[in-house]
């Protein structure tokens, strides 16, 4: 747990090494107690909770920086431990963008991350998370009050937090296993937007987003430019993942997703260390084995202890915030193995999934094989926008079997019936605006929220 306080202009807060700014209290023990980070003038307030190490105190002590995770930037591989003159002139430029209301720098952006920059001449919190939002940002926001955390049990630690449980975003976790926008299972919480910096200062809080998925429609290429130019696009996203080799590894199952980044890694001539995993050398074991081979790859093979999931549930589902299902836990258990290897850094192309299973190559001249999204993404003749609704209802709805009917209590029983329906609607009605014919609406939509 770590904590940070920003003091008003004028006021003195000891600095801890690294230059974070605290207030330390003794506990009832005698040890030493973090307060959550809080600053305030007037009637606004920031707090904050549970923020890694890793804030720098820029010059003149006119800005603080903090960085969770990485990002790529001409070319190079950047976080919080990079040296300070690198990360100096960047923290300064895109302080500038953003009190200019010019996000387009961070349209380079890239990676894995979460950046907060304090700015204290303008009294103002500037939070930005990448293009998923693959580090949230947990929020609380009243009565000129903002408080915020990087996981939530963090966050409702705090005695004055109101906990009402947000029974629609209840049902869209039971009924899609994650929870859709900025919503958490709590109606006071939120989460900031993927792409979208939220400024908080005297003024309130404000939402500017900096990037867009683009759905072109034009498909005025052939066919076979489009699969050489996406063989480009891979080999150069390939070659930024690795800017480590030796502390680096590809997690090979021998499915398609991940000997795509192999393939691609292979041509650029890029050497890693490949890693599968299993109770057994099941096929896919096999074919992975094979295919490292084929590459000139490393490859290692990791074996499940009996009982290894149950072991691993409650990382699982502390990792996973209440958020959404924690599908791909699998390695909690393997860590201290695989870092023993000397790899602190894995690729895997999971997310690929739904791009080489679904409908979204050029006019749709690569048809559909059978495979995991197989059944969400079977084309469909589409009429109108209610035909587009009632295909993606049938698709990700549960089923109205026995059980799924007794899971709802009286209270939810309705809320149960016709939220996801309402929940549905509203994505399509968003998504018009982004692909204007039917069957593009229809792939709009489940590539945007699958993402």
């Amino acid at each position: 747990m770590g904590s940070l306080s920003l003091s008003p202009p004028g006021q003195a807060a000891p600095l801890l090494p690294g230059g974070v700014a605290s207030h330390v209290g003794t506990s009832s023990s005698g040890g030493p107690a973090c307060h959550p980070t809080s600053w305030s003038q007037g009637s606004f307030a920031i707090s904050a909770s549970s923020l890694q190490d890793g804030f720098l105190l820029c010059p003149r002590q006119e800005y603080l920086f903090y960085c969770e995770g990485y990002f790529h930037l001409h070319n190079r591989l950047l976080d919080a431990t990079s040296p300070k003159q690198f990360l100096l002139p960047i923290i300064t430029k895109l302080l500038a963008a953003l009190n200019a209301g010019a996000p387009a720098v961070l349209r380079d952006l890239s990676g894995s991350f979460l950046l907060l920059v304090y700015d204290s001449r303008h009294n103002t919190l500037w939070v930005v998370p990448d293009r998923l939002a693959s580090r949230p940002l947990f929020y609380y926001s009243r009565a000129g009050i903002f408080r915020f955390a990087n996981n939530l049990p963090a966050l409702l630690r705090h005695p004055a937090l109101d906990r009402s449980l947000d029974l629609c975003a209840l049902v869209e976790f039971l009924r899609f296993s994650m929870i859709l926008g900025d919503r958490t299972l709590y109606q006071q919480v939120k989460t900031v937007p993927p792409a979208t910096i939220l400024k908080i200062g005297p003024g309130g809080l404000h939402f500017q987003p900096y990037w867009s998925l683009d759905y072109d429609e034009s498909c005025d290429r052939s066919h076979q430019d489009y699969i050489y130019s996406l063989g480009d696009v891979f080999k150069r996203a390939a070659g930024q993942l690795v800017s480590h080799p030796d502390n680096s590894a590809l997690m090979l199952s021998g499915g398609l997703d991940s000997r795509m980044i192999a393939a691609s890694l292979c041509s650029s001539g890029v050497p890693l260390r490949t890693i599968s995993f299993g109770g057994f050398e099941n096929e896919d074991v096999k074919l992975a084995r094979k295919v490292a081979r084929h590459c000139g790859f490393p490859f290692i093979f990791l074996k499940r202890p009996p009982g290894y999931y149950p072991e691993i549930l409650p990382g699982a589902v502390d990792l996973s915030d209440g958020l959404y299902a924690f599908h791909h836990a699998h390695l909690l258990g393997l860590h201290r193995q695989i870092r023993a290897l000397g790899i602190d850094t894995l690729i895997h192309g999971w997310g690929l999934d739904v791009l080489f299973s679904g409908s979204y190559q050029p006019k749709r001249l690569v048809r559909h094989l059978p495979g995991r999204s197989f059944y969400l993404l079977w084309p469909r003749h589409f009429r109108n926008q209610a035909d587009v609704i009632q295909s993606l209802y049938s698709a990700l709805a549960l089923g109205d079997d026995p059980l799924s009917s007794q899971l709802p209590t009286d209270l939810l029983s309705e809320i149960w019936r016709q939220w996801p329906h309402l929940t549905i609607a509203r994505w399509v009605e968003g998504s018009t605006g982004h692909a204007g014919d039917f069957h593009n609406q229809f792939d709009w939509v489940i590539l945007r929220n699958f993402s």
